[in-house]
């Protein structure tokens, strides 16, 4: 049955699931959006629904993470971009609870049987391509979530996606628009263009005090932030596993005492009959399963063909369709209610009676089974040595952590002792901020923050046993500290001269730019406007607004300008600091008629969908506009 859903759920289903999955824990993370209850330290209200500081944290680590990963080493967050970061997660989750209501309110729901699919079709809930109960209690564990949460949670996104894909697809466009999409999108145009240098104007003089008003104007600019160096005592799983060197008997004993994982489990091979029925079943719905179920045991009992059966009446296409066979599998892979049968089935041939589950009801007949097989220890001599080395090391772990948080804590101003005692090496840092460095131990908040700590920062005190994963955890003191200052002018000087000239030459450039446009919308020729500014014009003929032969802001500046019976110019500055002024002369639309019908139909498919987006968007804006929404600040 499982992987017969595996099979129904490919196509716009499957992406759905990775939609989901990106939703679910790309943006959201931790459950506790939708079920947090705590009255205090709230960041929003919306239609009554609480969103706490604590949630919204989760959402913008999330998103600050993703930013990181994304950027690399050019990721540099300031203090401003930070709070900008935090009030756009804000707007999300506040977006997505009024979308899910509004859902609810239009009346979508989500099938019990399609969230079955999505689950049983996500490869990371298989084992051997088959759904596996024990992996998803696994993974939901690991995020914190329970069962219901999880799918939950799951169901409000799909709601969402219901209601977009509904306003999308029934969006549709008329022909004459889609003519005119071609038009403007195949448009073509002719222009000219000329540089304006910014180096004419770099040459002026500023005024005598312009720098250091400037200087006293912005200090804030010119002020260096707070660092710290640290010295810190670090233990990890993985630095003792290094150390841990068993003899051959010592792995031996723990292979006798751990045979279980060095055990291939039995396998077990099943023909099966499903009758489905979903969990909210009508009374006509019941009756018809317990009438074919009625018929099966019948049929069974007269010892009509199995595989027949199955072929006939099982609701599980995929595996009907081959007998009603499923893949060979472990009883841990099996959903608990078909677990409870198996001792049932003692020999091969042997048929369940109907076992009902949350998909329907199943019968099961046992084909076959493969006996659990020991590994011999050569076989997995250095799998063993690996469990070995890693729970000693585990051990040893959670015994030195205890000690090295006692000894720095009754040794609370020196590394030194708890080093000697646990044989560790005090290690430091270079220099950094608040906003921790791009990459090694200072890249960890964690880690920052009980740096700049008023314990480690003031107190001169060591910090607590700071957890930095699951096997890693350092205690730290600072070695040295630098406060926040301002420079000295003289240090900035020539930086701010250098950037005011430009400032300057920048302005200047964009008066003598507008000056020529002037002259041009005074009908005076290219050529004149040319000699007598000593301009260069360059001509451009025939190009498309993709065209990659031209710079893309002149070619964007002449695809923006609207032709009239005036002289069409403007001026714009370019990110190499100069000047740029450009002058339409032609514009010919693009042609709807020289199109193949495949060709129309990417035009006409991509004009519905922009269109049935916009109208999407809108349809969220006004959501937004009606919910009533509280905020608080958010600052803390």
């Amino acid at each position: 049955m499982l992987q017969s859903i595996r099979d129904l759920s490919q196509g716009w289903l499957a992406w759905l699931i990775v939609i989901m999955l990106c939703l679910v824990f790309g943006l959201w993370g931790i459950h506790s959006y939708l079920y947090g209850r705590s009255a205090e330290n709230l960041a929003a209200k919306v239609d009554g629904v609480k969103i706490t500081k604590q949630q919204l944290n989760v959402v913008y680590n999330q998103m600050r993470r993703q930013q990181q990963l994304q950027l690399g080493a050019n990721y540099n967050l300031s203090e401003k971009s930070q709070a900008q970061l935090k009030k756009v997660a804000l707007q999300a989750m506040i977006s997505s609870i009024a979308l899910n209501k509004a859902a609810k309110a239009d009346g979508f729901r989500v099938a019990p049987i399609l969230i079955e699919k999505l689950l049983a079709s996500m490869p990371i809930f298989q084992v051997n391509g088959v759904f596996s109960q024990a992996r998803f209690q696994q993974f939901i564990s690991n995020l914190l979530f329970s069962a219901d949460e999880y799918l939950t949670q799951l169901q409000n996104e799909i709601l969402v996606t219901q209601v977009r894909n509904a306003i999308i697809g029934t969006s549709f466009i008329l022909p004459q628009e889609v003519e005119k999409s071609i038009q403007l999108i195949n448009q073509k145009r002719n222009f000219h263009y000329a540089i304006i240098p910014l180096n004419w104007f770099l040459a002026n003089k500023l005024p005598s005090k312009a720098a250091e008003n400037f200087y006293q104007q912005n200090l804030d600019s010119f002020k260096l932030p707070e660092k710290v160096s640290i010295e810190y005592l670090k233990l990890s799983i993985t630095d003792l596993i290094h150390k841990i060197n068993p003899t051959v008997t010592q792995l031996k004993d723990f292979y006798q005492n751990n045979i279980a994982s060095f055990t291939k489990p039995k396998h077990l091979h099943f023909s099966v009959i499903m009758i489905a029925m979903p969990q909210h079943a009508s009374s006509k719905q019941i009756k018809q399963a317990q009438d074919k179920l009625a018929l099966l045991t019948s049929k069974i009992k007269k010892h009509v063909d199995f595989a027949s059966l199955a072929k006939q009446y099982s609701d599980d296409a995929h595996s009907a369709s081959q007998g009603g066979k499923w893949p060979w599998v472990t009883a841990a892979q099996l959903p608990a209610e078909l677990r409870a049968a198996l001792p049932n089935l003692k020999k091969v041939g042997d048929i369940s009676m109907p076992i009902k589950t949350m998909q329907g009801y199943f019968i099961l007949k046992l084909l076959g089974t493969k006996p659990q097989q020991i590994v011999p220890f050569n076989t997995v001599k250095n799998k063993v040595l690996q469990m070995y080395r890693q729970q000693s090391a585990e051990q040893k772990f959670a015994d030195l952590r205890d000690q090295l948080a006692n000894i720095t804590y009754e040794n609370s101003d020196s590394l030194q002792p708890a080093a000697k005692q646990l044989k560790l090496s005090i290690q430091t840092t270079g220099l950094f901020t608040k906003d921790g460095d791009k990459k090694g131990i200072t890249s960890n908040p964690r880690f920052v923050a009980a740096a700049f700590s008023d314990e480690v920062l003031n107190q001169h005190d060591n910090s607590d046993s700071i957890d930095l994963s699951d096997n890693f955890v350092v205690v730290l003191r600072v070695k040295q500290h630098i406060p926040a200052m301002v420079k000295k002018f003289t240090e900035v000087k020539s930086l701010i001269t250098n950037k005011l000239r430009q400032q300057a030459a920048m302005q200047q450039a964009m008066k003598f730019g507008d000056s020529i446009v002037k002259e041009l919308q005074a009908k005076k020729s290219l050529t004149d406007v040319a000699k007598s500014n000593q301009l260069s014009w360059k001509n451009v003929t025939n190009v498309s607004r993709h065209d990659t032969h031209v710079d893309a802001n002149i070619l964007n500046a002449a695809f923006n300008l609207t032709r009239g019976a005036q002289v069409v110019a403007q001026g714009l500055s370019l990110p190499s600091n100069n000047y740029a002024v450009v002058v339409l002369d032609k514009v010919q639309e693009g042609s709807p008629q020289k199109l193949t019908a495949a060709q129309w139909q990417v035009f006409q498919q991509a004009a519905t969908q922009k269109l049935g987006l916009l109208e999407y968007q809108l349809y969220a804006t006004g959501l937004l506009q009606k919910a009533k929404v509280k905020k608080f600040a958010i600052n803390s």
